[in-house]
């Protein structure tokens, strides 16, 4: 906790303490829910995504643990209601910003690229069961990789423009 603290403690420094007003599509009462559900669904992904890594390296789980293909597949089974709850939710809330469930901003394709890497993840447990487990770990993998471009990439960067572009 003190390492934290000390690694922080210069980001009051650099970021802009003072409170500015949001623009009028972000004041909603759908902006929590939406953001407190995909990254709740972002951490249950960041989980699977470690259980992934340990299965790549070869690590056995303790008598205690269950295999890691198994821990990859059940926080996933939790994460991914939540990554899809979090796209319904912003979807729902930009038909009442904007007028449009879809409006193919950069981060709107992201997440759906996202979404869609696990449902391949899912359609490829469906197809091959207990087969492949290293070949799920990567869509798993896949997954969060598209999550960090979603996440940090698209928001972050100059190269995208759009309503979910930060980047000043």
């Amino acid at each position: 906790m003190l390492i934290g603290a000390i690694v922080l403690f210069p980001a009051g420094f650099v970021f802009n303490a003072e409170p500015q007003q949001l623009p009028p599509a972000l004041q909603s009462w759908l902006f929590t829910p939406h953001v407190a559900v995909y990254m709740l669904s972002y951490i249950f992904m960041a989980k699977a995504t470690f259980q992934a890594i340990l299965q790549l390296a070869g690590k056995g789980p303790n008598e205690n643990l269950l295999p890691p293909e198994q821990a990859t597949y059940r926080v996933i089974c939790i994460g991914f209601p939540l990554l899809t709850l979090g796209l319904v939710l912003g979807s729902y809330w930009g038909k009442k910003a904007w007028g449009d469930y879809w409006g193919w901003d950069p981060k709107e394709l992201w997440g759906l690229a996202s979404w869609l890497v696990y449902v391949g993840y899912f359609h490829f447990r469906y197809m091959f069961g207990k087969k492949h487990p290293r070949i799920k770990s990567f869509w798993a993998i896949a997954g969060m990789v598209a999550i960090i471009i979603t996440l940090l990439w698209v928001n972050l960067s100059r190269l995208f423009s759009g309503l979910h572009s930060y980047a000043t």
